[in-house]
């Protein structure tokens, strides 16, 4: 005789931080993350294209933040997680 087995997963969908600005982008390294309102609170990571992580930093209730990102020129990731919330936006350090 056959049995048959379902699994019922649940899919949460983060929402998407809106209105982030990077100046400057392309840039030289040191940049300016304006969330355009002030996030309680949150977390901010840079990757490089290998996924290695290349800076972090938490923040408490700002709305601009100065990073410098470390490495060689190329293209790097910046993630902001806020709550349920995130975005993902690429950089590129001349």
């Amino acid at each position: 005789s056959c049995m048959v087995v379902s699994s019922i997963g649940i899919r949460t969908v983060a929402e998407q931080i809106t209105d982030i600005k990077i100046i400057p982008n392309p840039t030289n390294g040191n940049i300016n993350i304006d969330f355009s309102e002030r996030l309680v609170e949150g977390e901010i990571m840079i990757t490089n294209t290998l996924g290695q992580i290349t800076g972090k930093r938490h923040f408490e209730n700002e709305s601009m933040i100065n990073l410098n990102i470390e490495g060689e020129s190329g293209v790097y990731f910046l993630k902001v997680v806020s709550g349920t919330k995130t975005t993902n936006i690429k950089i590129v350090k001349q």
